[in-house]
């Protein structure tokens, strides 16, 4: 493996020199990948990542106008940090609209990079928007049906015949959306998961999930937004109320501030992180922005009942939205969930403040297992999270953070700095404590540790430029646990890192490695009356490199390795994964593909790498490479119609030797596994009426 990778890195260099730079919509959605799948390493893969990549999507198709977006257009630019935003909106309001996209090269915080990432979704267009009334708002949209089909061979073992599983392993989705800009939405989607039943036993209704909401926001009046459907909302750094995708990991120099945007809609097919029921945000004045908002639904739970089968309390909370077996369909829906809120926010032209507060009552009340670890988590039926959070321009950059509290007496802090400390170097630094008591039903603050554990830490990320073509990100975090978790039976401690490195070599060209570091204490696997902690380091290393052959044809080589040491193992283990990529996009005609082969050699699960790949439009696959075996994948995008899109992906994987992966009535048995998935995409716009 070594002496492929070095033999492919100085072809790579050479060819470099000839390779033709990359068009731009390739330029695009190369962009778009290198994000998702940054992201992704991040926040691991039950993220749902199709919020994040419809935007980009979006407005890769109608671009944002810069001269008039909204501080929240700017926000779902994740690679636009609020400070830059910040930057952007005062240089507009202090020196009148953009004449030119190359003016974002000179603001500060900027730089020529980041300018031209930003030009593939936006523009430069008039400042001034011609008003919408009703009538014509809600007859100039645009319609997008999609439908996916996804199935897997072999069989798991809970689809044999006497299985567990109850319905058919074929997965399907389908959504309805009608847009007009950010002004106005329908969306209606449901889905059924691979072993759900459908159209019969506890489905008669037809799929698993349901979703949808209706959309306006008024161009006049004090009525910014209403909400009638499936809704999210986002305040402060997501201590006591966040729904939805989030970030904030120190993820490609964008430091740990997150960006907030208050309410918005629920378009995916998650079926935990969202709210159901009515939203309204209000302007009264220029610098006051509040929202209301009041949510019901019914969510999974284990519920204990009597002898008269009348629920007692909840046991544990199920978050997997998966009904495939009798006791999966038992949990669902199981418990009533009704939550009211509100936002209060002020807005200055170098500083805001704001303060939300959310209710939540369940319909039967949660006790927590009578374990040590669980001594400190919340017990009971209503729990209210209130919290206040500010950001302050100082400097270079801003001072940003969020307090909360809970009803049951537990509290916790955010606080932290970034910035710009000069044209070449950006620097975040983020502080955290959670105490052992508090809870939050919907929350995304950064940190390691479940509830309960009374976690304290510290956070570091730097962006510097050493030289015009690299770029180098240097990332720490260090935290502490002051009480028991469900795998450390002791207060613990854990330290990661990670340094990368990116090279661009040409316009057409470019390579990175990265290395990860991460310390945790686990509990021994020796026998031992008393549990003891043995430290674990696992060590991640990657190169990666990229190469334009023709402005739409590109090849890739990834390799990564991993070693796994335990102090009571006696050696390390190790594991490793090639891949080489070959993506075809080209500006028009009826057909683009990606192409990816890969080896792959693994000890055990504690070595398993994950790898991102592309996947159906809007839907993302980061699959374990585990054990020791090969996979290949075909992705293809075929335009038949003008206003009609077929997206087709397979893979293959084979092993050496018959093996089993997954668990329980997930696991498949067998040396090899394909995978198939198939979608559709009808899109039109309404034509508009002409008066003569």
């Amino acid at each position: 493996m070594r002496k492929t990778i070095y033999s492919y890195l100085c072809g790579f260099v050479l060819l470099s020199l000839h390779a033709q730079p990359p068009a731009e919509k390739t330029d695009m959605d190369q962009l778009i990948e290198r994000l998702l799948s940054e992201t992704a390493v991040q926040e691991g893969e039950d993220q749902d990542y199709g919020e994040l990549a419809e935007d980009l999507y979006d407005y890769a198709r109608e671009p944002l106008n810069l001269n008039r977006a909204t501080e929240e257009e700017l926000l779902k630019l994740p690679f636009l940090t609020p400070a830059q935003i910040h930057t952007l909106l005062e240089h507009r309001q202090r020196y009148g609209s953009l004449k030119s996209l190359y003016e974002l090269a000179w603001l500060y915080g900027w730089d020529p990079e980041l300018a031209r990432q930003t030009a593939l979704f936006a523009e430069a267009g008039p400042p001034a928007e011609k008003p919408l009334d009703l009538k014509r708002m809600l007859a100039s949209g645009t319609h997008e049906l999609l439908a996916r089909y996804r199935e897997q061979f072999p069989a798991a073992k809970g689809f044999l015949p006497g299985g567990a599983y109850k319905g058919a392993k074929q997965a399907y989705y389908t959504r309805y959306r009608y847009r007009v800009k950010d002004r106005f939405s329908v969306v209606l989607l449901a889905e059924k998961d691979a072993g759900e039943e459908f159209f019969k036993g506890s489905q008669k209704q037809g799929f698993d999930f349901y979703s949808g909401h209706i959309f306006l926001a008024p161009p006049k009046g004090i009525v910014k937004k209403v909400v009638l459907g499936d809704f999210r909302i986002q305040a402060g750094q997501g201590l006591a109320a966040w729904t939805g995708f989030s970030t904030g990991g120190g993820i490609a120099g964008t430091g740990f501030m997150k960006n907030a945007r208050g309410l918005s809609v629920s378009s995916s097919a998650n079926e935990n992180l969202f709210l159901r029921g009515v939203a309204l945000e209000i302007q009264a004045h220029k610098r006051w922005n509040l929202t209301l908002y009041g949510s019901y639904k019914r969510i999974d739970a284990n519920v204990t009942e009597d002898s008269l089968a009348e629920p007692l309390f909840i046991s544990a909370l199920s978050g997997t939205g998966m009904h495939r077996t009798q006791t999966e369909i038992d949990r669902k829906g199981s418990v009533g969930e009704a939550i009211t809120g509100l936002l209060l926010q002020y807005r200055a032209s170098r500083w805001r403040v704001g303060f939300s507060a959310q209710y939540t009552g369940l319909s039967v009340p949660l006790f927590r297992a009578d374990k040590p670890y669980a001594l400190y988590r919340f017990t009971g039926q209503h729990l209210l999270n209130t919290s206040f959070y500010y950001m302050i321009k100082a400097g270079g950059g801003f001072l940003f953070g969020e307090w909360a509290g809970g009803s049951n007496g537990g509290w916790a802090c955010v606080n932290g700095w970034q910035g710009s400390l000069s044209p070449l170097f950006r620097l975040a630094l983020l502080q955290r404590h959670y105490s052992r008591r508090y809870t939050a039903f919907y929350s995304a603050g950064m940190r390691q540790y479940a509830y309960g554990a009374g976690e304290t830490g510290v956070s570091f990320s730097l962006q510097c430029f050493p030289l015009r073509r690299l770029e180098l990100l240097l990332y720490g975090d260090a935290a502490y646990t002051s009480w028991l978790t469900y795998t450390q039976p002791f207060p613990s401690y854990m330290a990661e890192g990670s340094a990368d490195l990116r090279w661009k070599i040409s316009r057409s060209a470019e390579c990175g490695f990265r290395v990860r570091y991460r310390c945790r204490p686990e509990k021994s696997k020796l026998p031992s009356a008393v549990a003891a902690a043995e430290d674990t380091r696992k060590w991640d290393f990657r190169i990666q490199t990229m190469m334009h052959i023709r402005s739409d044809l590109r090849i890739q080589l990834r390799a990564d390795a991993v070693q796994y040491l335990r102090a009571d193992a006696p050696a390390s283990r190790w594991g490793y994964l090639l891949a080489q990529d070959l993506v075809w996009q080209p500006v028009s005609g009826p057909l683009a593909f990606s192409l990816r082969y890969c080896i792959f050699h693994t000890s055990d699960y504690d070595t398993r790498i994950y790898s991102y790949e592309r996947d159906l439009l809007y839907a993302f696959s980061v699959p374990a490479m585990q054990g020791k075996g090969q996979r290949v994948y075909l992705t293809m995008h075929i335009r038949t119609l003008r206003s009609w899109d077929i997206y087709l992906k397979t893979a293959y994987t084979w092993y050496a030797g018959a093996v089993s992966s997954g668990s329980g009535h997930n696991t498949i048995s067998g040396n090899k596994r394909w995978e198939l998935g198939l979608q559709t995409r009808w899109k039109w716009r309404n034509r508009p009426s002409v008066k003569k």
